[in-house]
């Protein structure tokens, strides 16, 4: 969506039930600017609920885990080649996913296709020491 748009996600939630909401970036095309780009982001201006609801602060896991990598770790292509960045690219499923998960950790990755540690990446990403 165009920013200044609402975005409904959820509705008429059971308020004597707890909810979760998770936000990330699956991908985003190799090609656009993701470093200064406006549009390779999740920006929350404001969140609405219903009268009588509440919310509260999600519980972390104990440990964190910072993930620096390129396009594997992006996951480029993990879904294969269907011609589309957006349909064959999808972080997720990648391993750092998985290592945070068995670990109990909160993962932060920071993964863009070329990228490297005197190499800037796809989409206008700097050097990783510049980063």
């Amino acid at each position: 969506p165009a920013a200044n748009n609402f975005v409904q996600l959820a509705s008429n939630l059971d308020k004597a039930k707890n909810h979760s909401l998770y936000l990330f970036v699956k991908n985003a095309l190799q090609g656009q600017d993701r470093w200064f780009g406006p549009d390779v982001r999740i920006r929350i201006m404001s969140v609405t609920i219903d009268d009588g609801a509440t919310i509260m602060a999600s519980t972390l896991a104990p440990k964190r885990l910072l993930a620096y990598w390129d396009s594997i770790g992006e996951g480029v292509r993990v879904n294969g080649d269907q011609g589309d960045d957006l349909k064959t690219n999808d972080a997720k499923v990648t391993w750092a996913f998985s290592l945070a998960f068995a670990i109990n950790a909160e993962l932060s990755l920071v993964a863009w296709g070329a990228q490297g540690y005197s190499v800037g990446g796809a989409g206008n990403t700097p050097p990783l020491w510049n980063a």
